[in-house]
C-alpha cells in the first residue's frame, strides 16, 4: 500500500516549543534586570519576621501537646499509685516505663520521676539520649520548670554545645492522703530534633537553624551556609548580609511573651524577591501577551496539520469499537497517527478472535463463570453468573471486576480478586457469600480460580463456582440447634418414652447439682420433691400421652435436698410413623421470681430502708383511723415531722451515714410514741404520725413535743456523735379536715410554718398557713413554662488574668423575668427547680447558650473561655456524658473553650463516681472547676483523685483578705496547694483596688468580682469586651 508522505508532528512540535522557549527566556531576562531592591528589602523583612513567628507556632503546638501528654501522664500515674502508692518499689518503676513505652515514648524525649526529698530518680526517656546533665539539672533547678511547659537551656559539661529542651511537669501525689511525692518531668530535645525542625522548615517553606549560647544546635535539611548562624544571632533583629548574595536573619524564641534561650536563624536569598508583583505588572502584562500570541500561533499551525488525521483516527477507532467492524486503517499524513491507527486495527482483530473462541467455550458451562483480562475488565460473564449476581451479562461485560463487587461480600476477597491477574498463584476450594443486587437472594459459593496463559505471558483470571447453599445451611441449622441447647439459661433433659433421661444440658446440671454421669440413665424421678401427690404426676403422664404436651409450675429436689419451685413445658417428638419417641423438657428455676414477688408485696406498703408503712399503707391507715373517727366521734390527731438540715448530713458524711441515721430516727420516734400507734416514713427525712382515738387534743401535743425532744438527743453513727432538731406540724380530723389528702396536706402546712420559725419547733394548723404554700406553689407553676417562654436570661460576669490584666473569659449566671412576678432572684426559683428537677431542661438551655454566645464573640476574635454551673441533679443524670456532647457538637465549639462547675459537696457525694464522670468528659477536652472551695465538708485529698483543673477560692475568704488575718492565711493556702498540684485558682468577689494587690502579691491566676464588673447581659458583656483594654484595663495601670 502506496503510503502518502508524512511529517513527524514531534519534530513540527519541538520547533514551536523552541521558539516560545526562546522569546520567553529573552522577556524573562529583560524583567529580571529592572532593579526593585528597595522593594525586596522590605518585603524580605516582612517575610522574614512572618517565618520565624510560623516557627514559634510550631514550638508552641508542642506545648500545647506536651500538656495534653501532662494530663494523660497525671491520671496513668495516679492510676499506678493506686495500685501501689511506694514510689521507691520496683513496681512503680515498671509501670513508669510501661506508661512511657505503651503511651508517651512515641513523641517524648525525656520522663523522669524525681521524689519530693530529691533521693529518687526513676529515668525512663528515650535511651538515645544521655540525660544525665538534664536530670541534674532538674535535681539543682527543677522548682524553676513550670507546670504548662517551656523552653530550656542545659550547660552540658561534655560539650560546648548547650543542651536545648521542651520541659514540663506534673506533680505526683499520694492517691490517700494527697501527700506530694515528687514531680513526674516530661520533655522533647531540641538539639538535632529533625521532626521539629523538618516541621518548622515545612510550616515556614525556608531553611532554619536553632542556636543556643552562641552554637548552633540543629538545621534542617540541606541548609547551607549554617556556619554563619552564631555571627548572624549576635546581631539579633537585624537582617545580616554574608557572602554570595545571601542574607541571614535572627530573633529570640518567644513562648507566650516571653523569650527563651533559643533563637531562630533563616537564611535567604538577596535575589529571590526581587519579581514583586507592584513593579513588574506592566513588563509581565507585555510579556504574556506575547507569550499568548506565539503559543497562539503555534497552536494553530499543529491544529492546521494534524485536524483531519486526528479526526479520523477517532472516528476509525469508535467504528470499530461500536460495531466491532474489520475496516482497515487508511493511513494519514501524520507518521505517529499512522502507527496508532494500525496498532489498533491489529488489536481489534486479535481480540475478535479471542471474543468468537471464548463464546463457544461459554455455550456448555454449566456453572457461574467470570474471567477478566490483565487490566480486570471483564471479558466472559456467562449466564449462570448472571442468575446468581442479578447483573446484566451485557451491563458487566467490559466493565472492571469492582462492577460484580455489589454481590461479593468480604473486603480481604475483593482485594485478592483485583490483584489475581498479577499473580502467578492458583487458588482453590474458597467459600463466598454472593448477594444477587435484584432479589436480594444470598447463596454460598464453592469458587475455584485459575490464571490463563502460559508461562511467559498472562491473559487474565478464569473464576468458576458451585452452589453449596443447600449444605452450608444444613450445618448451620445444626450448629445453632447444638449451640442454643448448651448455652440457654433454661435447663433442657431429653428422654424416652418411659421417662429415662438420654441428654440434659450445662443449665440443668447447674440447677440441679446432678452431674452429667449421674443424670443420665436415670429417670425424672430423681428430681421429685415429695410436696405433689402421685395423682399430680399421673395427670402429666397423661396429658403427654394424650396431647404430646404439658406445661406448668411444679416443686422439685435439687441433689443437695434443697426444694425449688420451677416452670417446665414439655413437649413430645414423634418418628416418622407419628409415633411417639422422645420427650423434651424446658425448666426455668423460678426461685428469684418467687423472692421478688414477696419482696415486692412487702416494698409496695413498707419503706424498705426503716421498715415503717410507705406513702401508700400510710394513707390507707389514715384512711381507716378516720373512719373509726367518724363512727365513734372523736379526733385524730397528724403529726408531720422533717428533720432540719438533714441534707448537710448526706452532703458532708455521705448517703451511708445518713441512711442509718434515718433508720435511728425511726427506732427513736417509734420507742417514743409506743408500737400502738402507726409511724410512717413518706421519703427523705419526712415521717408522720397518726395518734387515734383522741378525746382530747392536748394528748396529741404532749406526744409531739415528746418527739421533738426525743430527737434533740446526739445519735451515735460510727464515730460521729451527730445533733439534730426537727420541725413538726400538727393538725386533726375533723376540725383541719374531713378527708385523708386535707388533714395531710395542712398537717404538711403546719410543718412548714413551724420550720420557718426556727428550728426545733411545733406548730399547730390554723387556716392562714397555706399563704406561704401558695406563694411557692405559684412560683413553681410559672417555672414550669418560664424556658419556653423565653423567659430566662444568661449573665455573664468577666475573668480577669491578674498578671496580664487581660479579660479572658466568663462565668454565665441565669437570671428570670416574668411577666407577673417580674424579677426573680435566684434564691427564690433555684432551690425549686432542684426539687422539682426542672434544672436539668434549664442547666441544659443555659449550656446551650452559653456555648453560642460564646462562639460569636470568639469569631470576633476574642479569645474567651465560659465557666456554666453544674448542679448535683444535673451532674448524677446519665445522659451527662452525651449532653454536654451533643452541645458542643451542635454549636461547633471546641471542647477546650468550655469550663464546667461543680460543688465541694456534689464531689463527696460519691468521690469514686464522681472520678468516672468526670474522667469521661475530661476525656472530650473539658476542664472542671471546684466552686466555693473551702466552705464545706471537704477532704482536700480528693484534690489528687478527681481531674480538678481549676479551684475558686469562695467570696467569703476574698473579701476578708483586706481586714482579717485568717482569710488572707487562707487565701494564701490555697492558692500555695494549688501551684503544688498544678491546678488554677480564681479568686471571687473582689470589690476593690486592695483585694486586687493583694491578689497579684500572692500571685493568684485570675479573679472575677464587682470591682471589674456585676453580672450582666450577653449585650452589654459585649460592649465590655469592645471597650476593657481602652478603659477599664488603662484605669488599673494607672492606679497602680
Amino acid at each position: 500500500m502506496n503510503r502518502v508522505k508524512s511529517v513527524k508532528i514531534s519534530s513540527f512540535l519541538a520547533l514551536l516549543l523552541t521558539c516560545f522557549s526562546v522569546v520567553l527566556s529573552v522577556v524573562i531576562l529583560l524583567w529580571s534586570s529592572l532593579d526593585a531592591e528597595d522593594i525586596i528589602k522590605r518585603e524580605q523583612k516582612r517575610l522574614l519576621k512572618r517565618n520565624h513567628d510560623t516557627a514559634a507556632m510550631v514550638f508552641e503546638k508542642e506545648l500545647e501537646h506536651l500538656g495534653w501528654v501532662t494530663r494523660d501522664l497525671r491520671v496513668n500515674i495516679r492510676q499506678l499509685l493506686e495500685k501501689n502508692a511506694d514510689t521507691a518499689s520496683e513496681d512503680f518503676k515498671t509501670g513508669f516505663a510501661s506508661i512511657y513505652d505503651l503511651s508517651a515514648g512515641e513523641n517524648l524525649d525525656v520522663m523522669v520521676f524525681i521524689s519530693f526529698d530529691g533521693t529518687r530518680v526513676t529515668d525512663v526517656g528515650s535511651l538515645f539520649f544521655d540525660t544525665s546533665p538534664i536530670i541534674n539539672f532538674l535535681k539543682d533547678s527543677g522548682q524553676s520548670v513550670t507546670a504548662s511547659g517551656s523552653v530550656y537551656s542545659i550547660k552540658d559539661g561534655g560539650s560546648a554545645v548547650p543542651l536545648n529542651l521542651i520541659l514540663g511537669y506534673t506533680p505526683v501525689n499520694h492517691p490517700q492522703t494527697g501527700e506530694v511525692l515528687g514531680r513526674a518531668y516530661i520533655g522533647r530535645i531540641i538539639n538535632g530534633a529533625p521532626d521539629i525542625i523538618r516541621e518548622a522548615a515545612a510550616e515556614t517553606g525556608s531553611g532554619i537553624a536553632f542556636v543556643s549560647g552562641g552554637k548552633m544546635i540543629s538545621s534542617s535539611d540541606g541548609f547551607e551556609m549554617s556556619s554563619f548562624a552564631p555571627e548572624a544571632c549576635a546581631s539579633s533583629g537585624r537582617i545580616f548580609n554574608i557572602k554570595d548574595g545571601y542574607s541571614a536573619y535572627c530573633l529570640p524564641l518567644e513562648i507566650k511573651g516571653a523569650e527563651t534561650p533559643l533563637m531562630i536563624y533563616q537564611l535567604t536569598d538577596n535575589q529571590s524577591l526581587a519579581l514583586m508583583k507592584k513593579q513588574i505588572t506592566g513588563r509581565a502584562a507585555a510579556a504574556v501577551l506575547l507569550i499568548i500570541i506565539m503559543t497562539a500561533a503555534s497552536v494553530y499551525g499543529f491544529r492546521r496539520l494534524t485536524a483531519r488525521s486526528l479526526h479520523y483516527l477517532i472516528d476509525y477507532t469508535h467504528r470499530i469499537s461500536a460495531s466491532g467492524g474489520t475496516d482497515e486503517f487508511v493511513p494519514t499524513p501524520v507518521e505517529e497517527f499512522n502507527r496508532l491507527g494500525d496498532a489498533v486495527s491489529s488489536m481489534n482483530r486479535e481480540l475478535r478472535e479471542t471474543q468468537a473462541y471464548l463464546s463457544n467455550f461459554l455455550g456448555f458451562a454449566k456453572v457461574p463463570l467470570i474471567a477478566w483480562d490483565t487490566e480486570n475488565r471483564i471479558v466472559i460473564f456467562n449466564k449462570s453468573m448472571e442468575e446468581l449476581s442479578g447483573i446484566d451479562e451485557a451491563q458487566a461485560l467490559g466493565e472492571n471486576l469492582e462492577i460484580i463487587f455489589a454481590c461479593l461480600t468480604g473486603d480481604r476477597l475483593k482485594e485478592l480478586l483485583l490483584k489475581a491477574a498479577g499473580s502467578s498463584d492458583t487458588l482453590s476450594n474458597f467459600e463466598s457469600m454472593v448477594k444477587n443486587v435484584k432479589s436480594g437472594e444470598m447463596k454460598y459459593i464453592l469458587w475455584n480460580m485459575s490464571i490463563a496463559g502460559t508461562a511467559e505471558k498472562s491473559f487474565g483470571v478464569v473464576l468458576q463456582g458451585i452452589d453449596i447453599t443447600d449444605r452450608k445451611s444444613s450445618e448451620e441449622k445444626l450448629l445453632l440447634a447444638s449451640k442454643v441447647f448448651e448455652n440457654t439459661i433454661e435447663a433442657i433433659y431429653i428422654t424416652n418414652t418411659r421417662g429415662v433421661i438420654l441428654s440434659v444440658n450445662k443449665a440443668f446440671l447447674r440447677i440441679t447439682g446432678f452431674t452429667e454421669e449421674e443424670a443420665i440413665g436415670n429417670k425424672t424421678s430423681i428430681l421429685r420433691s415429695g410436696r405433689h401427690a402421685n395423682h399430680f404426676y399421673k395427670g402429666l403422664w397423661n396429658s403427654l400421652k394424650e396431647t404430646g404436651t404439658w406445661q406448668g409450675e411444679i416443686w422439685n429436689r435439687r441433689k443437695n435436698g434443697e426444694l425449688y419451685p420451677a416452670t417446665v413445658n414439655i413437649s413430645s417428638i414423634r418418628d416418622s410413623g407419628g409415633n411417639i419417641s422422645h420427650f423434651i423438657g424446658v425448666m426455668h428455676d423460678i426461685t428469684e421470681r418467687k423472692k421478688y414477688e414477696e419482696q415486692i408485696k412487702y416494698q409496695s406498703h413498707y419503706d424498705p430502708l426503716t421498715n415503717l408503712p410507705n406513702r401508700y399503707l400510710f394513707q390507707d391507715r389514715l384512711s381507716m383511723a378516720i373512719s373509726r373517727a367518724k363512727k365513734n366521734h372523736n379526733y385524730v390527731g397528724l403529726i408531720s415531722i422533717d428533720i432540719d438540715r438533714f441534707k448537710n448530713v448526706n452532703d458532708t458524711l455521705g448517703h451511708n451515714v445518713g441512711d442509718i441515721l434515718l433508720q435511728k430516727i425511726a427506732d427513736r420516734i417509734v420507742g417514743t410514741v409506743g408500737e400502738s400507734i402507726t409511724v410512717s416514713r413518706l421519703g427523705g427525712d419526712e415521717y408522720t404520725v397518726i395518734i387515734e382515738d383522741l378525746s382530747d387534743k392536748n394528748r396529741a401535743v404532749t406526744v409531739a413535743y415528746n418527739v421533738i425532744k426525743q430527737l434533740e438527743k446526739p445519735f451515735q453513727v460510727d464515730d460521729y456523735e451527730l445533733f439534730l432538731k426537727c420541725s413538726a406540724g400538727l393538725s386533726f380530723y375533723p376540725d383541719d379536715g374531713d378527708d385523708v389528702f386535707t388533714v395531710a396536706k395542712n398537717a404538711d402546712a403546719a410543718m412548714y410554718r413551724a420550720k420557718s420559725k426556727g428550728r426545733g419547733m411545733l406548730q399547730i394548723y390554723t387556716t392562714d398557713f397555706n399563704d406561704t404554700a401558695k406563694d411557692r406553689l405559684l412560683i413553681e407553676t410559672k417555672l414550669n413554662r418560664a424556658l419556653d417562654n423565653g423567659e430566662f436570661e444568661v449573665y455573664y460576669q468577666p475573668k480577669i488574668n491578674l498578671q496580664t490584666l487581660e479579660l479572658v473569659g466568663m462565668e454565665a449566671l441565669i437570671r428570670w423575668n416574668n411577666p407577673d412576678l417580674g424579677r426573680v432572684f435566684p434564691d427564690m426559683f433555684i432551690p425549686i427547680t432542684e426539687e422539682t428537677g426542672l434544672i436539668v431542661s434549664i442547666g441544659q438551655w443555659v449550656l446551650k447558650k452559653s456555648c453560642e454566645d460564646l462562639m460569636r464573640w470568639r469569631a470576633m476574635g476574642y479569645d474567651l473561655k465560659v465557666a456554666v454551673n453544674l448542679s448535683l441533679k444535673q451532674f448524677i443524670q446519665k445522659d451527662l456524658y452525651m449532653s454536654v456532647k451533643n452541645v458542643l457538637s451542635e454549636t461547633g465549639m471546641e471542647p477546650k473553650h468550655l469550663e464546667l462547675e461543680i460543688t465541694e459537696s456534689t464531689i463527696m457525694v460519691d468521690t469514686e463516681n464522681t472520678r468516672d464522670i468526670l474522667d469521661k468528659l475530661s476525656s472530650l477536652g473539658i476542664t472542671f472547676a471546684i466552686d466555693d472551695f473551702g466552705t464545706g465538708f471537704s477532704s482536700i485529698g480528693y484534690l489528687t483523685r478527681i481531674p480538678i483543673d481549676t479551684i475558686k477560692i469562695d467570696k467569703s475568704f476574698t473579701q476578708g483578705i483586706d481586714t482579717s488575718e485568717d482569710s488572707l492565711s487562707i487565701v494564701r493556702s490555697v492558692i500555695q496547694l494549688s501551684r503544688n498540684l498544678g491546678i488554677e485558682v480564681v479568686a471571687e468577689g473582689v470589690e476593690n483596688e486592695t483585694h486586687l494587690r493583694l491578689l497579684r502579691e500572692l500571685e493568684c491566676d485570675l479573679a472575677q468580682g464587682y470591682y471589674f464588673s456585676k453580672p450582666v447581659p450577653a449585650a452589654e458583656f459585649e460592649k465590655l469586651l469592645a471597650g476593657w483594654k481602652d478603659s477599664f484595663a488603662l484605669e488599673i495601670k494607672s492606679a497602680k
